[in-house]
């Protein structure tokens, strides 16, 4: 499953330019921001690349769950629409029955199922429910780990947009 086709197609489309700081003080915000113009081609911050993304994916679709997930966006009308949907998996299904569970139960079921995900190789799934459980650590270390490099970035630049330091350090990883 890919959940960034569309940046990925961006990617290969984008010309090489240099950064345009100008006269204003590199904050994380600002670094941030240059380094998706400059690698994506996205002129907005990264949660409107993500949603961008995400109208591209059919309504339902494992992939728009996952993002959707990702932006916090897992009220009724997403679990609504999987539920709706052909082609639940068992982690969708999981993640439906995370979303209502009580916070000790949650942790300690979420945390088995993520192991066995990634045993299985269901890594977008897992890296779901680790944000849902509030392990956004984890969750960009599951990517990297299985050198899934852009989503590493896009998710850090997404749960820590602060962390320049981290950000450009998985950039280099990226490329």
């Amino acid at each position: 499953m890919d959940l960034f086709p569309f940046a990925k197609t961006r990617l290969s489309d984008v010309q090489f330019r240099a950064p345009q700081y100008g006269q204003s003080q590199r904050t994380p915000d600002l670094l941030r921001q240059q380094m998706l113009s400059v690698v994506f081609g996205w002129e907005h911050d990264i949660e409107l690349l993500i949603r961008d993304e995400l109208s591209r994916h059919a309504p339902g679709s494992a992939s728009g769950v996952l993002l959707s997930k990702w932006l916090g966006d897992f009220g009724a009308d997403v679990m609504a629409s999987m539920v709706g949907s052909e082609s639940m998996t068992s982690s969708d299904w999981m993640l439906l029955a995370l979303s209502s569970m009580g916070q000790d139960s949650q942790k300690k079921v979420g945390e088995a199922f993520v192991h066995r995900l990634l045993e299985k190789g269901d890594i977008h799934p897992a890296v779901a429910i680790l944000l849902g459980l509030g392990e956004p650590n984890d969750a960009v270390e599951v990517y990297v780990s299985r050198q899934y490099f852009m989503e590493a970035v896009l998710l850090t630049c997404l749960v820590f947009p602060a962390d320049w330091q981290r950000q450009s350090h998985l950039m280099l990883l990226m490329h």
